[in-house]
């Protein structure tokens, strides 16, 4: 909104009139002050209270700011002289005051007329401030104001003046049209309106700091106007001011994209097209204008585009654009001397090249940005053929310099056309004794070498295809200016002769042949003989005797052959007057089967199942003849071997020849997948003929299945940690080899049970070990008692106890082995001793007892091996020493072992296996070297490890008859570099590593076990973990380890390296365990 404020004292007179001649009386005229104003920095102040302080320090006026920032108010009530203008409690967006001093005018006792409050008078207010005597320096905008009624007229023209600076009022009057000359920004008319004053506020926007208050460019370097108040008494505010002027001016030729121009190496303005720009950061020395980033495809010059000693603003930089031309060239090869070739470049542009070179020709017109190029041959060389690679672009953003013009000498191509080739064959033709050409069915070939002009050819056959002969016609001509295409290439099949010799046929006969059951021969004497029809290559021949000459037989020798590929001619046909019969015996046939046999590929005999025992050939064989007996089709199931089976010359009856036919046999065979190095899985076919199988991949039983047989592949023994299961591994009926059995072993999930203190619940989980994942066991969390501290898990799997520390009792559970599930035994919670704080379950699965820490003894329970059920044994509860914490018992169950930790000692008893009943044995409890707070036997039987909270760890060789406790040599064990106590201790199955907990403070520690002394070695490098590993235990064939975490409340489960007993993680170990783990129940294979 546009207005224009003026003065709005209102003067109200009254006067009274006296009459004519007459006296009177008058009174002094009533008088009212006001003032309005505006209140702005570059945005209309609206709502905010302006508040007027007085000489005498008192609030004499208020106004509240309407939406244009406008007020009024009146004055009366003010004192005379100096009065503060400030905006009560607020602060611009920049945290600057606004405030403004004003004087009476000449004519006015009180403050009366225009007051603005702005960026402007805030400046000559902190200015007027400094001016003022004063026993303290104003150190804020508050002093500011307390000082402001105190100024004078002189002082506040002079605190004006200092703040209208030239530059100030030069960026006025140049950039938004302010008329300077008596400029009072506390009276001169103004708006909020973003334009004139109010648009330099937004330029220039008013900050402040505790002592001063300043306009700025937000690009600018120096602040345009700061005045800082006073540093000492006596001293007065500090006016600063630095002039600066805009860089503009405009661009042409700009037609491809956006050009960056920055402006002393900074500042960037992005101009999109042709126009005027403008920097938006101002200077006040000099500038250079330079182009940052080039538009695409255009190349930009900067005119005018630097200069010093500035003065006003910059408008006459020129940016010049223009758009990028590259060249086009190419390099010329095969070029014969004296030749002239013609390259033209998009059907234009014709350019002569009579040389070879890598630069051999330049086209004279460019091409200009993003366009293309097609290069071609506008003119060959007189008896050669140039050919153009690279020819054509588009896109062009670089000189071309890729076209390569090759030329070579003029030649003609040879070819023709094959008929007659078999399918499948292939021949060979060369030309000049050279360039074989591979032709493989009928139809056009051509030669790859070509003939130079005035040239000759010939045409031969190099390699002949298999079972044909192919001739060549047109196949040779000299001075050739054309090519040739008229060379023709025949092939025909082969063909062979059947022949043979005739001997014995008498006198006056005749005997007549055949060949494949024709072509009848009518032979009159003996001596050689042929059949008119050939045979075709790869064919087929059999001779047999058509009629027999009278008073005689003849039999014919070699009489059949195929895959014929020459001449046939040794047949041999034998005739005489005098016959022999050719038999023998057969065995090992069985009951509805039957083989057929062939004398000399025919006379065909078939021999049935009942008919074991002896055969004779129908045709006899005449004198001298020859016989070939074999076997033209085998008995189903059976194969049948000929023996004696051939001869010559006969000169008797034949009676010697003998098949043994045996049932045909079949391999089973599969492959395996899934097996880990280095177990072993042990197969078994129709549960026998054991197959230890240790890798990965195919196999094969050494026993082999009769024909008609079934076969059944089974698991014999399981690899360790791995279950494996048989698919398509039986079958019946067998009549082939069997090679798709499938063998897959897996290894079986494992249910963790962790026991959750605070919440009074067992949680559940389930880890796969071979796809690496863990998952929450359907229904947990399984609801128990109180303060679950422990839980134990019986040998077999089945059953699991869970103590319940504040209720003195324990939880037992019946295990569902396929789901991990958790069911609560019918009967509820069974009563323990005081504060049970573990419980052990021994090998035999069948005694489970508590160690109850405040009772300072163990609670026996019997276990149903039906429902897993706890019934106190008589007897119990069985005394222990000072603080019991844990019992394990020898693997043969006879011997129990409990820590006590206050008592430094173990308890040592033997074990009743009928009743549980433990009695302590003599010299029971054993001292210990340390507080021990866990123990646990080798797999052996023979010694016991004890984790001391004093961070060693006691070893004692266990009599075998007594179960007394001895030190071995070396014990107490240390980690080097450890000062953690000892909290758990687990041996691995295989008794050659243990691993000490050291709970919150440290890591898993490892150490190896001599086989022979039981002696520990530590083994820094397999420590585990950060901290926090307070228990261990193990599936039970060693591979894997579950680790409780109570510190961070996790628990891992790692594979164990069975050779160096180095600890790696599953992938995804460790896993959140829902609660603080004090141990872990597990259930695995």
């Amino acid at each position: 909104m546009n207005r224009s404020l003026g003065l709005t004292a209102i003067i109200a007179s009254t006067f009274l009139l006296g009459a004519c001649g007459g006296g009177g009386d008058s009174a002094a005229p009533a008088v009212t002050y006001a003032v309005n104003g505006t209140v702005a920095y570059g945005h209309p102040v609206q709502g905010q209270s302006v508040q007027v302080t007085d000489s005498a320090g008192k609030v004499c006026a208020t106004a509240t700011t309407a939406v244009d920032g406008s007020y009024s108010m009146i004055t009366t009530a003010c004192e005379p002289g100096a009065a503060a203008f400030s905006v009560h409690a607020y602060t611009t967006p920049t945290g600057a005051p606004l405030m403004a001093v004003a004087m009476p005018a000449q004519d006015s006792p009180v403050i009366n007329g225009v007051v603005n409050v702005t960026p402007l008078t805030t400046l000559v207010a902190y200015s007027a401030a400094g001016f003022v005597s004063s026993s303290t320096v104003p150190k804020d905008s508050a002093a500011v104001l307390a000082l402001l009624p105190k100024v004078t007229a002189a002082q506040y023209q002079q605190a004006k003046v200092s703040v209208l600076l030239s530059p100030l009022l030069q960026v006025l009057q140049a950039s938004y049209g302010v008329t300077t000359t008596g400029f009072d920004p506390m009276t001169a008319p103004f708006a909020a309106d973003g334009t004139g004053v109010d648009g330099f506020f937004d330029a220039y926007p008013l900050t402040a700091t505790s002592t001063a208050v300043q306009l700025t460019a937000p690009s600018a370097a120096e602040p345009l106007v700061q005045v800082t108040l006073p540093a000492t008494t006596g001293s007065n505010s500090t006016v600063t001011s630095t002039s600066s002027y805009s860089v503009g001016g405009t661009v042409s030729g700009l037609s491809s994209g956006s050009l960056v121009l920055q402006l002393n190496g900074g500042s960037p303005v992005t101009v999109p097209a042709s126009g005027a720009f403008r920097f938006t950061r101002q200077v006040s020395s000099g500038y250079a204008v330079t182009v940052s980033a080039q538009p695409v495809g255009q190349t930009c010059t900067v005119g005018n585009g630097s200069g010093t000693g500035l003065t006003a603003n910059i408008s006459n930089v020129s940016v010049v654009c223009s758009t990028d031309t590259y060249t086009i060239s190419g390099s010329v090869t095969g070029l014969s001397s004296s030749m002239r070739l013609v390259v033209q470049n998009n059907g234009a542009d014709p350019t002569t090249v009579s040389t070879n070179g890598v630069n051999a020709f330049t086209f004279a017109m460019p091409v200009a940005f993003n366009g293309s190029y097609a290069i071609t041959v506008a003119t060959q060389p007189t008896g050669e053929t140039c050919t153009v690679s690279n020819a054509s672009g588009s896109g062009v953003t670089a000189d071309v310099a890729s076209v390569a013009v090759n030329c070579s000498a003029n030649a003609y191509t040879v070819a023709g056309f094959v008929s007659g080739l078999a399918g499948g064959a292939q021949v060979t033709l060369d030309n000049n004794g050279a360039d074989p050409a591979v032709v493989t069915a009928d139809g056009s070939f051509a030669f790859a070498l070509p003939v130079a002009y005035n040239g000759g050819y010939v045409v031969t056959v190099g390699t002949q295809p298999t079972g044909q002969t192919c001739t060549v016609s047109n196949a040779s001509g000299a001075g050739m200016t054309v090519n040739v295409a008229n060379v023709s290439v025949v092939c025909s099949t082969n063909t062979y002769t059947v022949g043979g010799s005739v001997t014995g046929l008498g006198s006056g006969v005749q005997l007549t042949l055949t060949d494949n059951g024709a072509d009848p021969l009518t032979v009159t004497g003996n001596g050689d003989f042929t059949f008119d029809v050939p045979v075709v290559f790869n064919g087929s021949y059999a001779i047999t005797v058509g009629t027999q000459p009278v008073g005689q037989t003849c039999t014919v020798s070699n009489a059949t052959g195929a895959g014929v590929t020459a001449n046939v001619s040794n047949p041999r046909v034998t005739c005489s007057v005098k016959t022999y019969t050719v038999s023998g015996n057969v065995s090992g046939l069985t009951s509805g089967v039957q083989v057929t046999l062939h004398n000399n590929g025919s006379d065909s005999t078939t021999v049935p199942g009942s008919g074991n025992g002896a055969f004779t050939f129908a045709a006899p064989v005449a004198y001298s003849g020859s016989y070939a007996v074999t076997v033209g089709t085998q008995p189903v199931g059976k194969t049948c071997t000929v023996s004696n089976g051939s001869g010559s010359t006969v000169t008797a009856n034949i009676t010697n020849v003998s098949v043994t036919c045996s049932t045909n046999t079949y391999t089973i065979a599969g492959t395996v997948s899934g097996l880990a190095s280095p177990t072993q899985v042990t197969l078994n076919n129709n549960s026998a003929d054991p197959l230890t199988v240790t890798t990965n991949g195919s196999f094969s039983f050494g026993t082999q299945v009769v024909y008609g047989g079934s076969y059944a592949v089974t698991v014999g023994t399981q690899p360790v940690g791995k279950t494996c299961s048989v698919t398509q591994g039986s079958g019946s009926g067998v009549a082939g080899n069997v090679s798709n059995v499938r063998v897959n072993c897996v290894t079986p999930p494992s249910f963790v049970y962790v026991p959750d203190y605070s919440y009074s619940r067992v949680l559940g989980y389930r880890i796969d070990p071979d796809s690496n994942s863990m998952q929450t066991i359907p229904g947990s969390p399984f609801a128990s008692g109180t303060n679950d501290r422990w839980i134990a898990t019986s040998p077999s799997g089945n059953f699991a106890y869970a103590l319940n520390q504040s209720a003195n009792s324990v939880t037992a559970y019946q295990v569902n082995r396929t789901t991990g599930a958790l069911t609560t035994v019918p009967g509820g919670a069974v009563a323990t001793g005081s504060t049970p704080i573990s419980m052990t379950v021994n090998p035999a699965g069948t005694f489970a007892y508590s160690v109850d820490a405040n009772s300072a003894s163990m609670s026996g329970f019997s276990i149903d091996l039906a429902t897993g059920a706890l019934r106190p044994i008589v007897g119990s509860p069985f005394a222990a020493g000072s603080n019991p914490t844990h019992v394990v018992f020898t693997p043969s169950g006879a011997f129990a072992y409990v820590t006590n930790q206050n008592g430094a000692s173990i308890s040592a008893y033997a074990v009743n296996a009928q009743t549980g009943v433990l009695t302590e044995i003599p010299g029971s409890p054993f001292a210990t070297d340390g507080a021990p707070l866990a123990e646990t036997v080798n797999p052996a039987g023979t010694r016991l490890y004890v984790a001391n909270n004093s961070a060693n760890a006691t070893v004692f060789r266990i009599d075998q008859i007594t179960g007394a406790l001895t030190p071995i040599a070396g014990s107490p064990f240390a980690a080097a570099g450890n000062s953690y106590g000892f909290v758990s201790v687990a041996i691995n199955p295989a008794g050659t590593f243990a691993y000490m907990g050291t709970g919150n403070p440290g890591q898993l520690l490892s150490f190896g076990i001599d086989s022979v002394t039981g002696a520990m070695t530590f083994i820094p490098a397999n420590s585990y973990g950060n901290v926090g590993s307070n228990y261990m235990t193990f599936n039970s064939t060693g591979t894997l380890g579950y680790i409780a975490n109570a510190w961070y409340v996790q628990f891992s489960v790692v594979r164990v390296d069975p050779t160096t007993g180095a600890l790696t993680d599953l992938p995804g170990s460790p896993y959140s365990a829902g609660a603080r783990p004090f141990n872990l129940g597990v259930v695995a294979p």
